[in-house]
């Protein structure tokens, strides 16, 4: 019986071979532009849930009103907050704070441009999940005048030697400071990370620099400022009673300048998608939510439309097939047989067409990296995510392309057939047309 369907399938796709062809490509290219468009979403939606505690992780938007008009809202903020909100409040258990800066470094008489720099609290490797490979967390980025760097950096500047303990200048104007002395190295950071750098200089070399400034400042907001808030806390409870505490602590100072200060609770999982304050950490990869929500419905009306199409041409093309259908009934043939031997052809077709699908997806993927801006360092063929979505696709793909069609051929009057007085059904006409709109 299986050899009977393998002779029938190859049969009629040696008869048929435009009409295959358009059925496979258009299977194959509607399920490439769904995976394609899949992994875009599926990035842009894990930006920072890469942390291990990013769930109770926040970074303080800050918001500034003068005579009662809000100026602007951003997203840095004064130096002082995080430290005062983890002396004040039990509710946040760690604080970080960074300041991005820019300049050029300098080893061994060779000149480094383009590189990311930010000042930064030590805390940063326990509130974040950025992985540190050399270096004791314990200790790194607390003493002045210290720095780690990332993996690529650390090959950038020092080739195959050993950084730790060996010394950089970095040149710029904003701290007179220039020597940095490298102890640890950690990851690169991921590529869908709010915030990336390449090197991290301890902050207690700032605030030496400034005399005190940068650490006790209710006014300079040039400052990335996180918290890390317990297990279990109410954030709107919390966030009404940060902002109590601000109108004690602040209002003898707002009243005399007529200002207010704002301190809104950001979760750092959702600034990829629904950030749009001054001063982002990456403004040019800023994402947007409703584009996201919008590609997502785009990539399933494709996939249908996939589908659809199919649908379509294979019951338009049941007429071609009716005598040898008529012929198969009267030789007693069944109809479940019928109905497997279009299932088995369904199924043959959808696996070349899902051949056909990885085909795309490895010759334009290079495209599509450069298109969205994805890291071509992520290759999807290696995910079980990947391949779960793809046999997922695969079996609703046979069920919804395949199914229809064989009941309508299965279904076909013998007499009616054998006496070639087949005719176009109304209610088939409709439905479709309807598929087709």
């Amino acid at each position: 019986m299986l050899l009977n369907y393998f002779v029938s399938f190859f049969r009629n796709i040696f008869r048929n071979k435009l009409f295959t062809m358009i059925n496979i490509l258009g299977l194959s290219i509607g399920i490439a532009v769904f995976m394609f468009l899949s992994q875009f979403i599926k990035n842009e939606i894990s930006y920072d849930k890469f942390h291990d505690n990013y769930k109770n992780v926040y970074r303080l938007q800050y918001n500034y009103y003068k005579n009662n008009k809000k100026e602007f809202e951003s997203a840095k903020s004064v130096a002082v907050i995080g430290k005062m909100l983890e002396a004040n409040f039990p509710e946040v258990q760690n604080y970080c704070r960074t300041a991005s800066l820019s300049g050029d470094v300098k080893y061994n008489q060779n000149l480094f441009r383009g590189n990311k720099i930010y000042f930064s609290s030590s805390s940063i490797f326990s509130i974040f999940s950025f992985s540190l490979v050399e270096g004791d967390k314990a200790t790194i980025l607390k003493e002045p005048n210290t720095c780690v760097i990332s993996k690529s950096a650390c090959l950038k500047y020092f080739g195959e030697e050993n950084p730790l303990g060996k010394t950089i200048q970095i040149e710029f104007d904003r701290i007179s400071q220039k020597e940095y002395t490298v102890e640890g190295i950690f990851e690169d950071v991921p590529n869908n990370s709010h915030i990336k750098f390449d090197i991290l200089i301890s902050f207690p070399t700032l605030i030496n620099e400034t005399g005190g400034y940068a650490d006790l400042s209710w006014d300079w907001y040039d400052f990335y400022n996180y918290i890390e808030i317990k297990n279990g806390q109410d954030i709107e409870t919390l966030q009404v009673k940060i902002n109590n505490w601000l109108q004690n602590e602040r209002k003898e100072t707002w009243e005399k300048s007529n200002e207010r200060q704002e301190f809104i609770l950001q979760p750092v999982h959702r600034i990829h998608l629904f950030s749009n304050l001054q001063e982002e950490c990456e403004p040019t990869e800023q994402g947007d939510s409703r584009s996201v929500y919008f590609l997502s419905i785009v990539s399933f009306i494709i996939l249908i439309i996939a589908w659809f199409n199919y649908i379509i041409l294979s019951t338009a093309k049941a007429l071609d097939r009716a005598k040898e259908i008529g012929m198969r009934k009267v030789l007693g043939a069944e109809k479940q047989q019928l109905i497997k031997q279009f299932l088995f052809e369904a199924v043959f077709i959808n696996f070349i067409a899902f051949l056909f699908t990885a085909l795309f997806l490895h010759i334009f993927k290079s495209i599509f990296f450069d298109l969205t801006g994805i890291s071509n360092s992520i290759n999807f063929f290696h995910t079980s995510a990947f391949w779960l979505t793809y046999l997922i696709l695969f079996a609703f793909s046979i069920l919804a392309s395949g199914f229809l069609p064989s009941i309508v051929l299965s279904n076909f009057d013998v007499i009616k057939v054998l006496k070639v007085k087949m005719s176009k059904s109304p209610k088939g006409v409709l439905f479709r047309k309807t598929l087709i709109i």
